[in-house]
């Protein structure tokens, strides 16, 4: 199968308009959400406390409360970069000054107390994609979950659980349960942390069926910000376990997930695909179109639209490109998607695939760009939530997005994504009965500017408008953010209703009153 990524800025169009799936450059359903399974550490002091300083010892002092099997790595270590490096260029990246890389839940603990009696921040990370703005404030050690023996995903005796370490990727996940003829809802991007997409809800294919990723969480294992090491479900610590889901960024590292998992249904066991791409003269036949198709789309159907510039359809404007991914035959797809056949798009393209091989129709597998490191751009990616499509609000954006791609081809790689999951099983759970507080948004709508690196009165310049393309795309909805796409600028009420803030306030003051985290997705009054 062809697949459709940018290798590098500096491939030509040609050569990446010959295949045909699309460029994407960012971590979706996060992972893409969190960069970690927690959040970080010791938000910085008002008034300009002193700078986290290493601790010239820590080799001496560290490594011997760690068990054999773990590490401790500094700057000079050749092998520091492949723990620290982001998979996508963000100016206001963390700072490490060192990373651990513990082997066992009681060496995360032993980081965290070690952390704590030198004022350390910590930050555990586990796929590196986060960019949620105030990462940039961090400046301390990372704990790194990637080698936790508990990484190896576990299907129990039941067939009904898996157990998830918390450095998993969702390339070893999927493919581990597909192997057993299982599965569950789970992110896209292969190199992006199982767990981690779960912190923040967790969109994903199967959620019509089964719910958002964290709708199929039973228990977890958390290391708090003291360093003591937790159960958490609805029978132990049940008010952190409400809080945990949807917002666990903010309250521990999670070691592992206990997670429900499903046999296939006979029969479904491929996904057909269809791409249908059409000019931006358009948009308002697509849009028409996809505000039916929210009101009868079937639990097995997704689809997502993407803005992009394919100068094999239109040289001076970025086209839209129309997705279906059905958990179904072909023929069922081909009777599902007429409407949107209609309206006679400019290209096409079509195929099929098992579900662990979706992410290679979107270009992101270990080997794409998404999950190499280094990638020497910066990216921003900002959501806005809906409960319907607003076709004004998206002719205004789209404007926008195609008057600056068009002026400016510094940001020729950028795209504005609609994503359009079933929804069923998501609001059959109730809207109360955990801190995700988007259950009624139909549609994620965000923007992912990507552009070169090295230059900070663009790096602003890209931030306003990246602050335009929200506020365009929120249209005359109240303002929502899924928090695993948020940028961090936008407001902790963007994020979480009032309820919910004051109550996952209520939890912090309980669980981390020391405030050791809230670098990712926080909703911290200062923010």
């Amino acid at each position: 199968m062809a697949s459709f990524s940018l290798r590098n800025l500096r491939v030509s169009w040609a050569t990446l308009l010959r295949s045909f799936l699309f460029p994407l450059q960012l971590i979706l359903l996060l992972p893409l959400t969190a960069s970690s399974a927690s959040s970080t550490s010791l938000p910085p002091r008002s008034g300009g406390g002193p700078t986290p300083q290493l601790p010239l010892d820590i080799l001496a002092t560290l490594t011997p409360i760690l068990s054999p099997s773990s590490q401790v790595l500094l700057p000079s270590d050749p092998s520091f970069p492949l723990y620290t490096s982001r998979a996508r260029g963000l100016e206001g990246a963390p700072t490490f000054l060192a990373v651990v890389l513990p082997a066992t839940e009681s060496d995360v603990s032993a980081a965290v107390r070690y952390a704590n009696d030198r004022d350390l921040p910590f930050l555990a990370i586990s796929g590196q994609h986060g960019s949620w703005t105030h990462l940039g404030r961090f400046r301390g050690i990372a704990i790194s979950l990637q080698n936790l023996k508990s990484n190896q995903v576990r299907l129990e005796p039941d067939g009904r659980h898996a157990v998830l370490g918390g450095g998993t990727s969702v390339h070893d996940a999927v493919r581990y349960l597909w192997s057993r003829n299982r599965q569950t809802t789970m992110g896209m991007c292969e190199c992006v942390g199982a767990v981690a997409v779960g912190l923040g809800g967790g969109h994903g294919f199967l959620q019509g069926r089964y719910g958002l990723a964290v709708d199929q969480w039973v228990s977890a294992r958390v290391v708090l910000g003291s360093g003591e090491v937790v159960t958490v479900s609805e029978d132990e610590n049940e008010d952190l376990w409400w809080g945990l889901r949807g917002a666990g960024h903010n309250f521990g590292i999670v070691t592992e997930a206990r997670v429900k998992v499903y046999e296939p249904e006979r029969g479904r066991e491929k996904w057909a695909w269809e791409m249908f791409t059409f000019k931006g003269e358009q948009l308002e036949d697509v849009y028409a179109y996809a505000s039916e198709l929210l009101g009868w789309q079937q639990k097995e159907l997704s689809h997502w639209t993407i803005w992009w510039w394919d100068q094999a359809v239109d040289k001076e404007k970025p086209v839209i490109t129309f997705l279906f991914f059905h958990n179904g035959s072909p023929e069922e797809l081909e009777n599902l998607g007429k409407g949107i056949r209609e309206l006679g798009p400019a290209a096409h393209r079509a195929g099929v695939v098992e579900y662990p091989d979706i992410s290679a129709v979107f270009g992101i597998t270990l080997l794409d760009p998404a999950c190499q490191q280094g990638n020497p751009t910066n990216g921003m990616l900002r959501a806005a939530d809906v409960e319907q499509y607003e076709v004004p609000a998206l002719r205004k954006t789209y404007d926008l997005f195609s008057s600056k791609l068009s002026g400016d081809s510094r940001f020729a790689y950028s795209m504005i994504m609609l994503e359009g999951y079933s929804v069923q099983a998501v609001q059959a759970v109730p809207a109360e009965s955990t801190a995700f507080g988007l259950r009624s948004q139909r549609v994620l709508q965000a923007s992912d500017l990507t552009w070169a690196r090295g230059n900070t009165t663009f790096d602003k310049e890209a931030q306003l408008f990246g602050q335009e393309l929200w506020r365009a795309l929120s249209g005359t909805a109240q303002k929502r953010s899924y928090p695993n796409y948020a940028f961090g600028d936008e407001g902790p009420e963007a994020l979480y209703e009032p309820w919910r803030l004051q109550k996952l306030r209520s939890l912090k003051k309980k669980y981390d009153p020391e405030g050791r985290f809230g670098y990712f997705a926080s909703f911290s009054e200062s923010d």
